[in-house]
């Protein structure tokens, strides 16, 4: 079955392409992706109709002054109509009632725009903006950035944000050890202290990450452990239209690579090491002070071998694990 999706229902109702076309916004790009989307498959048309369902069922309005018991009648009645018209089968009434009610005892549920959400403090930069966070993490948003704190960020067990866009953090290590987690669609990246920088838009999620370590954490279970350097992207599978048919993908394009930011040929060989099990030994004095700023493909050693040989001009030769460098 997963072969003829792109994305479950419960994907598309955290994808916000789907979320502008649901709510009728008049969006060129994203109506013509989720049109696509619909044609792919009948299955995927089918789970985009639940994911339809999903978010009407889910446009509850709340009115905080209201009685509990009230609440709670009035969002039964509204559920058999939910049921009657749409017949609604995912959702289960008494989990739904028990999720909302226990969020408006903790105070943390407001309503805005017939959309139900967790009261967060959210931070927008129209143009390039720095701050420190509340816990000393410091933070550089490129334009038409967002970063979202999650409740009680600095006094909860995780410190967790939600970003669009393109944000560098550098995180304040804490003595309890109590994680940072920046929350993308494809992934989450855990950190307890480091600097890194991540980019969270449609078509694609990325990491740099320039000092201490982060792990990658995906919707599939699977983890990724990132070293000083590595560079790690998410693409978005496309869609096929009819200007554009060829462009299906069935699965996501993971990229790994590792980036050099003006470093020496010998720190580079330093970082190679660190990452691959080998010895590499700088030919001459002149290539190992030669700088160099780019990015490598970071999947295979060989083939980041032959990169760096391109980039430097230089020739290798390998004996065991022992990799000479030499200009050519």
């Amino acid at each position: 079955m997963r072969k003829n999706l792109l994305f479950t229902a419960d994907e598309l109702l955290l994808d916000e392409r789907f979320l502008t076309w649901v709510d009728g916004v008049v969006n060129e790009d994203d109506n013509q992706w989720v049109n696509s989307l619909i044609t792919y498959s009948p299955e995927q048309e089918d789970e985009v109709a639940e994911a339809v369902s999903l978010h009407r069922a889910l446009r509850l309005r709340l009115h905080p002054s209201e009685g509990l018991q009230q609440q709670q009648k009035r969002l039964l009645l509204q559920l058999d109509r939910l049921d009657k018209q749409a017949g609604q089968k995912r959702i289960s009434k008494s989990l739904l009632i028990g999720t909302l009610f226990v969020g408006l005892f903790a105070g943390l549920l407001w309503w805005n725009q017939s959309t139900l959400e967790v009261v967060t403090e959210k931070i927008r930069a129209s143009s390039r903006d720095s701050r420190t966070l509340s816990d000393g993490t410091q933070i550089k948003l490129a334009g038409n950035s967002t970063i979202t704190l999650g409740p009680g960020f600095d006094d909860a067990p995780r410190r967790e944000v939600w970003i669009k866009g393109e944000v560098e953090f550098v995180v304040q290590k804490k003595k309890d050890k109590k994680p940072f987690i920046v929350h993308m669609d494809p992934f989450d990246v855990v950190v307890t202290g480091t600097a890194f920088q991540v980019t969270h838009l449609q078509q694609r999620s990325s990491v740099l990450l320039r000092e201490g370590s982060v792990e990658l954490i995906f919707k599939d279970g699977q983890r990724l452990q990132m070293s000083p350097g590595d560079f790690y992207a998410y693409n978005r599978p496309a869609i096929a239209s009819k200007e554009q048919p060829g462009l299906i993908q069935q699965g996501p394009v993971l990229e790994r690579k590792i980036v050099f930011e003006d470093l020496t040929i010998s720190d580079v060989a330093a970082q190679i090491e660190s990452r691959y099990p080998v010895k590499i030994i700088i030919g001459s004095a002149d290539l190992a002070n030669r700088r160099i700023t780019g990015i490598l493909p970071n999947d295979n050693l060989e083939v980041l071998i032959n990169a760096l040989q391109i980039a430097t001009e230089s020739v290798s030769r390998q004996q065991g694990s022992t990799i000479v460098f030499t200009p050519q």
